[in-house]
Order: C-alpha cells, then sequence, then structure tokens
C-alpha cells in the first residue's frame, strides 16, 4: 500500500500506527533505507520497494519540538524558516517554482518532548500534506480513546490515510517469525544459528514469535539477548514476554556488569530533550540516581560500547556535541518504573547544581554542559525545588529563556514568584542575547519593582560576566509602570500598534496584529504571534497602504483567516484585505466600496454563508459575502458621522448588528432584513466601543464611548438596564466581553492619551473585579481575549509598538516598587557635584480644578534610592494646562546645584536642588515657549541659553534675573535642539531646526558663524564637547547621526547602528581617559559611542520608548521612559 501512495501524483498524508513494538519504526528505517541511493541496494527484498529517492528526508522526533522539526525539514528543502507558517509558505512556493513535492518520513510523532508538541508536530504535518506542496508519512503510536495521547492521531485530521499495524490485515505471526530467522541469521561474525538445522531454527523463531505475541520490539530485544549467549537456549517455553522481561534478561546476559548497564542506562531514561552527552554529565545523573556508586568514564565508555544498539545519537546544532537517548521510548518507561530512587528529579536536580564549579565564589553556569543550562529548570520543577534554583542569578542569566519561561508556571514561594515576575517582564529581549546584557536587563526590571535584594544579587555576578569595557550598572529606577499581571510582551512592530483579534492555527491560540505605517516605510503591517510560545510566527505581511485599524478573524473552507481594514489615510478609499493565516498569503480581491478608512469589522454567518459587517468614515454600513467576495445589497444609513465600532449576534432567529457612532448614537439593525430597527437611549458622546453578551438570559448591549462611561442595554426592551459603570475616567474606547469564573465580564480600554490601564467588570453584579491592570507604557488602542493553559488572557496593543499579553488570574502587586510620575516625563536632567547627585523629572499635570497645582516635577536621590522632594508643577499665578514646566536645566549658583524650570508661556524659575527652595525666577513677557534651556558661562557670569518655538534664541543672567539684549533669530521656525560649547575663547551655540539646517553662532557678538551642511531631514538633538583640543559637535536627524569639528565646520564622523533606527536624544560626558557620547535611540535602545572612534562601546535595552536622557559631569546617567526614570551609573573595565 505505501509503494502505491507513493507513486500516486497526489498522495497527501500517510500515517501507520500501532502500539509499541507493532513495527512502525522497523517499518519506516526499512522503507527509508531502501529508497537511499546508495544503501538501498544493500537491502534485501523479494516484495514491494520504494523507488530511489522516494524520500528527501527522515526525521525521528523523540524529544524534538514543533520548531525543532520545522528546522530539519527547512534544512533538507533549503529553506530559511523558524516558524511552521514560514515553511507552509516557503515549500508551497518551492512547488510553484518548479521543484517536485518534499518527501518526508517522521517516525515517532507520539514521543516529541511534550503531548501538545507531538499534537503540534502531527498538525504541522497535516498543514504541509493539504497544501500537495509535501509528501508526509509518519508512524504514531495508537492510545486509548479519550485520552491525552489519542489527541495527537486526531490532530492529523480526517484526510490522512491511514495503515493501522495492529489489524487483522497486517498483524501476522509468521512476520514476526521471519523477523526473528532473519535477525538470528544476519550477517556477522556470530554463526552458530545459521549452522543449526532449519527446524530447530524454525522452533526457536516461533518461540519467540508466540511467548511476542506479533510485538516486534519484544522480538527484538529477545534476539539481541539470544546472540549475547554462548549457546542457543534448550528451554523454548521460557522466552520473555514483555519488554520488561525482554530488557531484564538482556541485562541479565550482561555478566557482572548487569547492574552497572541498567544504572547508565536509567540515567539515560530520565534524561530530557536530545539526551546526555557522554561526559561527566552523564555519570552525574547516574550518580544522582543510585545512591552509593560513583561512576568513571572508563565504566561510561565500557556500557556505551556494548549498548550502543540500543542507543540513538543527535548532535546538538549549537555546541556540536552528539546526544544520546534510548532507541525506545518503551525502554525508558521501564527503566523509570525499576528505577529505585523514590525522588529522581529530586536527586538529579541536587546533583547537577552541586557539580558546578566555582568562580569567584559563585557557580559558574558559563562552564557548564549545556544540559543544566537547557533543562535543569524542567528537573527542578518536576522536584518542586524551581524556587530554590531562581534564588541564584547566574541560573537565570545563563538558563534557556523558553525552557525557564515553561517551568516558571510552577513556581510556589513568594521569591520564586518575584523572580518569575522579573523575569517574564523582559522575556522577549532574552531569548537573542548573552548572559551579560541578560543580567543588566533583570537588575533594571529588579529595581523597577523595588526588589532591592534581588538587583544586589544580579550586580553580584558581574564579575564572573563578559562585560564590555564600559557598562552602565543600574542604581534606582522608578515603578509607575509595573506590570501586574503581564505574561509577557511581544516586540516587533515597528509602526504603532492599532488593532488585534484572535483565532486558532494548528490548533494553537494565535493573536493577529496590525500597526500604521512608520517612519522609512509606505504601509503597516499584519504580523502574527502564537501566543503559548510567545514569538512572532513568519514574516510581517504587508497588505493594506495606509495601515491596519481594525481586524477580525473567521473560518473559511476550514482555514482560518484574518480580515483587515485600511484606513483610507493615503488613497482616500478603505480596503478589506483576506488573509490566509496557514499559508499567510492573501485570498482573492480586495473589497472596496467604502468611501474613507474603516474603522469597523464584525464577522458572522448568515443563512449558511460566512459574512463580514463594515462601516467607518463615510456613515455607512455594509455587508459582504466572504466566499463569494461581494457587497450585500445596498448600505444600511443612519449615522450622520463616522461609525467607530460594530458588535454582531443572533437574536430571536435573527442577525442583530449594533453600531456606535461619533455622532453619539447606538443604531440596532436587522441584517437579516437588512433594515434598522432603532436606537438605543441617548448618550453624552462619541460613542468608539460596543459588544454583545447574555447576561442572565438576555441578550446585552455593552457601550462606551468618549467621556462616557460603561453603559448595559437590554436589546429587546432597548432600554438602560442600570446606572453607568465608572472607572475609566476619561471614558471608554474598546470593549471586549467573555465569560470568567462562569459569569460575563467585561474588558475595557479608558480613553485619553494617559489612559494606560485595563478592567475588568463583572457584568451581572456590574462591578469592577479587583485594582485595574497597569504597566502599558503607552496609551492602549484596542485588546482581545484568549485562553492560556485553560486561563482567560487579554492581548494589549499599545501606541509604543509592543503587543502585551496578560493573565487575568494574576492581579497582585509584586514588589515595592516607587511610583512616580503617572504621564510621560517630558525633561530629565543630572546635576551632580560636591553637594550630591540630584535628577529632575518632569511630566504634564492632571487637568484637574482643583487649587493646588497636581505636582508633577520631582527631584530624586540615586544614593538613597527614592524621591527627595517635589517643585510646584506651574509658576506663580499660572493657572492654565498650557503653563506646566516641560524643560529642564541645571546650573551651579554660588556653589549651589540648582534647577532651571520653564516651559509653555511661563518664566524661569530657579530651585535650590539640595534645599527644594526657590533662588529666583526670571521674567519672560510669555509670548513664546521655551523648548531648550542650556547653562554656561559669558565674561564669567552664569548665563542660561534658552531656545524657543519661536525659532530665537535668548540670553538670561542669572543673578541679574533679566534678559541679555535682544532675541538671537536663528531659525525661520521652531528650535528643535541646542547645544552651547567653547570654541577660539568664544562661548557658541549650535541651533539646529525643522528647516533641516545646523548653525553655529557666536553669543557674544550676537551673530552666526557657521553651518553645517549635510542632514536631510529635520534635526532632533544636538550636544557639545571638546575633544583633543578642539570643540566638537554630534547632531542627528531622522536619519542619521552626525560628528562635526565646529572650528573647520566639517563633518569627521557619523554614528551609525547599521540598522533602521535613528537617535532621538544625545548627551556627551569624559567617562574614564576619552569622551562618550550617548544615544537615545528610536529602537528604545541606549548606546554608548566612542566620540573620538565613533565605535559603539555598549548597547543597553530599554524597557519603553526614551522620553529624555540626561548625561551628569560625573557620569551619572539619567534615562526616562514612560512615566519612569531609570539612573545608571558607569562601570568601568581596568583596560578603559
Amino acid at each position: 500500500m505505501i509503494c502505491d501512495w507513493l507513486s500516486a501524483p497526489s498522495s497527501g498524508a500517510l500515517v501507520v500506527t500501532g502500539g509499541p513494538g507493532s513495527g512502525k519504526s522497523a517499518l519506516l528505517a526499512h522503507l527509508l533505507v531502501s529508497a537511499d541511493r546508495v544503501l538501498g541496494a544493500a537491502v534485501p527484498t523479494d516484495g514491494p520497494r520504494p523507488p530511489r529517492g522516494a524520500f528527501d528526508v527522515g526525521v525521528l522526533a523523540t524529544g524534538l519540538t514543533c520548531v525543532d522539526v520545522v528546522h530539519r525539514l527547512a534544512d533538507a528543502a533549503g529553506l530559511d524558516a523558524g516558524e511552521p507558517l514560514e515553511l507552509l509558505v516557503g515549500l508551497r512556493e518551492r512547488v510553484q517554482t518548479g521543484h517536485r513535492p518534499l518527501s518526508v518520513v517522521v517516525d515517532a510523532v507520539e514521543e516529541a518532548v511534550t503531548v501538545d508538541e507531538a499534537r503540534h508536530i502531527a498538525a504541522l504535518l497535516r498543514d504541509l500534506a493539504d497544501t500537495r506542496a509535501v509528501r508526509v508519512l509518519a508512524a504514531v503510536r495508537t492510545a486509548p480513546a479519550g485520552s491525552e495521547r489519542a489527541r495527537i492521531l486526531a490532530a492529523f485530521g480526517g484526510t490522512a490515510q491511514r495503515i493501522d499495524l495492529e489489524s487483522g490485515s497486517y498483524l501476522r505471526n509468521q512476520d514476526v517469525v521471519d523477523y526473528v530467522t532473519s535477525r538470528l541469521t544476519g550477517d556477522g561474525d556470530l554463526t552458530r544459528y545459521r549452522d543449526l538445522p532449519r527446524g530447530e531454527l524454525a522452533a526457536i523463531s516461533e518461540a519467540v514469535a508466540d511467548k511476542a505475541r506479533s510485538n516486534f520490539l519484544v522480538a527484538q530485544l529477545v534476539t539481541r539477548w539470544l546472540t549475547s549467549l554462548s549457546a542457543p537456549p534448550v528451554a523454548l517455553d521460557d522466552f520473555p514476554e514483555t519488554i520488561g522481561q525482554a530488557m531484564d534478561r538482556y541485562l541479565d546476559s550482561c555478566g557482572p556488569d548487569t547492574e552497572l548497564t541498567r544504572r547508565l542506562l536509567t540515567a539515560l531514561a530520565f534524561a530530557h530533550g536530545d539526551g546526555l552527552s557522554r561526559d561527566s554529565t552523564w555519570l552525574t545523573v547516574a550518580n544522582a540516581l543510585h545512591h552509593g556508586h560513583a561512576h568513571t568514564e572508563a565504566q561510561l565508555e565500557a556500557v556505551f560500547q556494548s549498548t550502543a544498539n540500543y542507543l540513538m545519537e543527535r548532535v546538538d546544532g549549537n555546541s556540536g556535541q552528539p546526544r544520546y537517548r534510548l532507541y525506545h521510548q518503551a525502554l525508558d518507561e521501564y527503566l523509570r518504573d525499576q528505577c529505585p530512587n523514590h525522588a529522581p528529579h529530586q536527586a538529579i536536580t541536587t546533583a547537577l547544581i552541586d557539580a558546578l564549579p566555582l568562580r569567584a565564589r559563585h557557580r559558574d553556569w558559563g562552564a557548564t554542559d549545556p544540559y543544566p543550562r537547557t533543562h535543569l529548570a524542567t528537573h527542578a520543577a518536576e522536584a518542586g525545588l524551581l524556587d530554590d534554583l531562581l534564588t541564584d542569578p547566574g541560573f537565570l542569566l545563563h538558563a534557556e529563556p523558553d525552557q525557564l519561561r515553561a517551568a516558571l508556571a510552577y513556581t510556589a514561594t513568594d521569591h520564586g514568584q518575584r523572580a518569575a515576575v522579573v523575569y517574564r517582564m523582559s522575556f522577549h529581549q532574552h531569548r537573542d542575547l548573552p548572559p551579560s546584557a541578560r543580567c543588566r536587563i533583570l537588575a533594571l526590571d529588579a529595581a523597577r519593582l523595588g526588589m532591592r535584594d534581588l538587583q544586589r544579587r544580579f550586580d553580584a555576578v558581574r564579575d564572573v560576566l563578559e562585560l564590555p569595557e564600559l557598562e552602565w550598572r543600574i542604581r534606582f529606577a522608578t515603578g509607575s509602570i509595573r506590570p501586574k499581571a503581564t505574561m509577557a510582551t511581544l516586540t516587533g512592530h515597528t509602526g504603532y500598534v492599532n488593532a488585534v483579534a484572535v483565532t486558532e492555527v494548528d490548533g494553537r491560540p494565535v493573536a493577529v496584529t496590525g500597526d500604521f505605517a512608520s517612519h522609512g516605510r509606505s504601509g503597516g503591517t499584519l504580523r502574527l504571534w502564537d501566543l503559548v510560545e510567545q514569538r512572532q510566527i513568519g514574516r510581517p505581511l504587508i497588505g493594506n497602504v495606509d495601515g491596519v485599524h481594525a481586524i477580525a478573524t473567521t473560518e473559511l473552507a476550514g482555514r482560518p483567516v484574518a480580515l483587515t481594514c485600511g484606513s483610507g489615510a493615503y488613497d482616500g478609499d478603505g480596503t478589506v484585505l483576506l488573509w490566509d493565516l496557514v499559508e499567510q498569503r492573501l485570498i482573492g480581491r480586495p473589497l472596496s466600496g467604502h468611501r474613507g478608512g474603516i474603522r469597523a469589522i464584525a464577522v458572522a454567518e448568515l443563512d449558511g454563508r460566512r459574512i463580514a459587517v463594515t462601516a467607518g468614515d463615510d456613515h455607512l454600513v455594509r455587508m459582504w459575502d466572504l466566499v463569494e467576495q461581494r457587497l450585500i445589497g445596498r448600505p444600511l444609513q443612519g449615522h450622520t458621522m463616522q461609525i467607530s465600532a460594530i458588535a454582531v449576534a443572533e437574536h430571536n432567529g435573527r442577525l442583530v448588528g449594533v453600531t456606535g457612532s461619533l455622532d453619539g448614537t447606538v443604531r440596532v439593525w436587522d441584517l437579516t432584513e437588512r433594515k434598522p430597527i432603532g436606537d438605543l437611549g441617548t448618550h453624552g458622546g462619541a460613542i468608539y466601543a460596543v459588544a454583545m453578551v447574555k447576561v442572565a438570559g438576555r441578550l446585552v448591549v455593552v457601550t462606551g464611548g468618549d467621556e462616557e462611561p460603561l453603559r448595559m442595554w437590554d436589546l429587546a426592551e432597548r432600554q438602560e438596564l442600570s446606572s453607568p459603570i465608572t472607572g475609566h475616567p476619561a471614558g471608554v474606547t474598546a470593549v471586549r466581553v467573555t465569560e470568567w469564573q462562569g459569569r460575563p465580564v467585561a474588558i475595557t480600554v479608558g480613553s485619553g492619551s494617559d489612559e494606560r490601564t485595563i478592567r475588568v467588570v463583572d457584568l451581572v453584579d456590574r462591578v469592577q473585579i479587583g485594582p485595574p491592570l497597569t504597566g502599558h507604557a503607552k496609551q492602549v488602542k484596542d485588546l482581545a481575549v484568549a485562553e492560556l493553559h485553560g486561563r482567560p488572557a487579554v492581548i494589549t496593543c499599545v501606541f509604543d509598538r509592543s503587543v502585551y499579553l496578560w493573565d487575568l488570574t494574576e492581579r497582585g502587586e509584586t514588589g515595592r516598587p516607587v511610583v512616580g510620575h503617572d504621564a510621560d516625563i517630558e525633561a530629565v536632567a543630572v546635576a551632580e557635584g560636591d553637594n550630591g547627585c540630584f535628577v529632575v523629572t518632569s511630566s504634564p499635570f492632571d487637568d484637574s480644578d482643583d487649587e493646588e497645582p497636581a505636582v508633577t516635577v520631582r527631584v530624586w536621590d540615586p544614593v538613597s534610592q527614592g524621591q527627595v522632594g517635589s517643585l510646584p508643577a506651574r509658576s506663580e499665578g499660572a493657572r492654565a494646562r498650557s503653563s506646566q514646566y516641560h524643560v529642564i536645566g541645571v546650573a551651579e549658583l554660588g556653589g549651589r546645584p540648582v534647577a532651571l524650570l520653564s516651559g509653555h508661556y511661563t518664566d524661569l524659575c530657579m530651585w535650590d536642588l539640595a534645599d527644594l527652595a526657590p533662588v529666583g525666577s526670571i521674567w519672560t513677557d510669555r509670548g513664546y515657549s521655551i523648548r531648550t534651556i542650556e547653562a554656561t558661562e559669558i565674561d564669567g557670569r552664569p548665563v542660561v541659553v534658552t531656545s524657543c518655538h519661536d525659532g530665537a534664541v535668548r540670553l538670561w543672567d542669572l543673578k541679574a534675573g533679566e534678559q541679555i539684549g535682544e532675541p538671537l533669530i536663528a531659525h525661520a521656525d521652531d528650535i528643535s535642539a541646542l547645544a552651547v560649547t567653547t570654541m577660539d575663547a568664544r562661548t557658541v551655540a549650535v541651533t539646529g531646526g525643522l528647516d533641516r539646517t545646523v548653525r553655529v553662532w557666536d553669543l557674544a557678538a550676537r551673530q552666526e558663524i557657521g553651518r553645517l551642511v549635510g542632514h536631510r531631514t529635520y534635526i532632533v538633538a544636538a550636544a557639545t564637547a571638546e575633544l583633543d583640543g578642539r570643540p566638537v559637535v554630534v547632531t542627528s536627524d531622522q536619519e542619521t547621526a552626525r560628528v562635526w569639528d565646529l572650528a573647520q565646520q566639517r563633518q569627521i564622523g557619523q554614528l551609525s547602528t547599521g540598522r533602521d533606527t535613528y537617535t532621538t536624544h544625545i548627551a556627551i560626558a569624559k567617562i574614564g581617559h576619552r569622551h562618550v557620547v550617548v544615544t537615545g535611540d528610536s529602537d528604545d535602545t541606549v548606546r554608548t559611542w566612542d566620540l573620538g572612534t565613533g565605535v559603539c562601546l555598549d548597547e543597553l535595552a530599554m524597557p519603553a520608548s526614551i522620553e529624555c536622557l540626561s548625561l551628569g559631569q560625573r557620569g551619572t546617567l539619567a534615562v526616562a521612559f514612560g512615566p519612569d526614570v531609570a539612573i545608571f551609573s558607569p562601570s568601568l573595565r581596568d583596560r578603559y
């Protein structure tokens, strides 16, 4: 049958099933070797055989993950694919370019690293076969109906052909007899069975087969035992009947080394993944499982040579080191059952830890075999020892991230859960970073959560890490955006993420997210995320010209599909695109008809047809047949402004739609008849959110909007059910409904740029459940709901290019974070000198009607690790929101550190930072807004230089408290960058503007003395220094950062990352014996550069977008991200 299947033009998948020992592996191995162009000639067979070259690759799935299988198949096909969907697309394109379908053999699918991974492998093979770009032959062990393992075979679907080797068609005792005879008389030095009389040999073979009950594995083990005997057996009624008996009989034949062999093979039976390497780790595990035994390398080598036929070898892709496992899972199961140690994983965990070498009094995880770094977390979790292991910071730095993340679900103690929270906070960064970089990220996250003990432990292991010559050590950080229930942060989007939906692909929960067009790109992207593995699937998909505004998911022809809506910002007309999520490609033609952007979409079934309902800027509701990809009837009219939300549901046998609009109305539509039904009450503002859910047997509509609380409406009566449910201070922009703990709940996003919380509302009792979910660095744009590991999860997309994954069941506070600002920090400055070090930050204040202005200027002390005071948010007498301080400079006045504060149309105010007392102010005419403040000296006088939105540079005498001279008109428009330095004994200013020019000014002479030409976009930042006795300035635009010689007015260098990023903030200081440039870049990374060479010395990934940074004269670095600030000190290597 298999040979006939191979010759068919379009074969799909063929699955060979049967219990342990039924011959699945032997059959597949025979076919694979017979088809080999070199080995096939040596395979004797009288029956059908596959054609030479029939198979392209064979994979043994034992101990593998689905991604491992993807990598092996991609390598065989010559493709670069790391995820299942990438492989599907690549193989499909491969066939379209003229290649024949790839022929794949996969054995032991059920022996993958976990049952879930085995199921994912089966689903992958099913989807590969369905594309007709791959021919799949697989073997899977049968399992009892309803069991977890039974789902593996079910994952192949109903289209795969099957061969059950235990069915009457294939289960023949004579086959086992022939198999035993062949093994006993095969090639080799042993001739005694070949020399036996035919009748005597047949009697032995028949006796073995009768006892084995047609089980090839038992027969194989027995023949191995028989060939090890010094003479053929006399008693033929005493052959083993089970795998265990056969294994025991073989081990008994090992003579005095029987127990030694059993002990060393038992170590392999407990190994995870690809197994153990032939070194001390194997011995360590064996010693742990068998107390009182100290196995040697010589013993290991002897057992290895004598049992090599029982082992399978895999070469580790990273280390190149071979690893070994027993060749059949049934042998693992038998030896584990026979192990005398009643706490095997506890013994293995303890022994592997104790075997670690020490360096500088710390465990040197980097010097050990890869096995503990990869699998110790799993052993520890099985032993209940994971929490203790997590107290070792070196382990957190060196452990394989994916394996550790999976194990973190089993923490049980407070300290274990704290370590788990810290690790998860930036898990998306750990995968691709070395231990030294992980150390700094984990130390920063511990500081954000106020876990100083954990922060100190990470600092303590730095001496055993390979760190750069100069790197930044965290001293203190605030935790305003600490996540209370974050499972993961998913990064990869380069534009602002605006929409999210969830579905299942291959039985795994997947999030689909879309962004807007971003810097340097003409269109938005669609990305898929595996929510279990917490990583991106495949490549970004580009379709909607101007970005993705809304997403819905459904199924067409049994395949998951996403529908994305464009906003029409560039081409004027929004379209709906259909995407096949398995093959990651567009389906058919765009659905066009809306004038303007499409803001909302929902999917449903109407009269047996899958439909989509869309609405947007043109105030109309349209319905689409998704199979035929055509408009259904005429648009529904009624709204007078943009429609921003849609929900659909079945009600009394009819399909009903509810829409919310910026016109403040919520309308109900009969979608079956395509006619209006009525409105839902009155609302005080624009409606942004609509959902429908059953509550106490009634279909209820949930609405929210701008300055609108959450409201509930009885759809049938079209009446509000109760008073509004308050929570978000500025209203609701998105709502999703789901069931949690058996009750309907609404999950809501607040309105307003400063609203970053998610709230959960019980719709039965109409009250908020628990505290809000906090941790977003920017405004939340959309959310979706999924189920992960049987627990409710929320996926949020945020205006900082990130996607967040939340566990609703974990809502408690972790750590003792220092909370500071509520809104994004707009300015930061570092003042350090003999009076100490102070970091000053400011952010917009809460626009309230309180008589006392909210405090938004805060002063931080890195030594005491906390806030030491606050300054008034506004200058005296200013009450308008526009009068807040958003610009900070620092100076020294009379030997005292002084903060210089200004902002929109405010005076320039001065505060003594040591005493937190005002020391004066400079009156301005408030006809302009100060943008940048720089302190310097002119002719010995302390002077402040300011740049303003009116394009002017102004000078201020700090002691006299007055402006010096007339404004210097530097640019025709806004000045976006300012730096001050000395050149040829003159104080000069360097200004950059929106007009893309960089100009140099003599401040005493009050005249322009040069221009720096080369930038192609507007200037973002500038900083000055003296390098080898000559003044230099570093400037950046939205493309490059350039280094200029001010005296010669020419470019002498460039700071280039070689990536699609640009510098938004610059600071320069002398640290050690050389000047360094610190840049805050658009990819949320702080980079440190050697000013003289332009070499990047260090990269430090930040948790969110960098708002601003400041570098003190003695090297203290303050970086603001969102509403938080982190303060670092430089750490220098000896050679620096």
